[in-house]
């Protein structure tokens, strides 16, 4: 198995083995959340990427919308209760 990516905000978590996504906004480091796979956590990264506004090329999956189950709402909940996004 591969422990190494080359998405943006995903990397691995030995201890757990599993894919651990977060984005820097503000000065701070906002955790995702953690995933089975590393293509679930850079849609994790997308979602809050797009969230925020970042430029699409930018994005793990420029040309492509989050596929249903994402977990959008969890993802602007987790940046609504650390106070980035109004």
């Amino acid at each position: 198995m591969t422990t190494t990516t080359n998405f943006r905000g995903v990397s691995y978590h030995v201890t757990q083995g599993t894919w651990r996504a977060k984005i820097k906004t503000h000065g701070q480091h906002i955790h995702l959340g953690t995933f089975a796979c590393q293509h679930d956590a850079a849609w994790a990264w997308d979602c809050a990427a797009r969230l925020l506004g970042r430029p699409k090329y930018k994005l793990n999956f420029p040309d492509q919308e989050p596929p249903p189950g994402t977990g959008v709402e969890k993802i602007k909940q987790i940046l609504l209760e650390k106070g980035v996004l109004q």
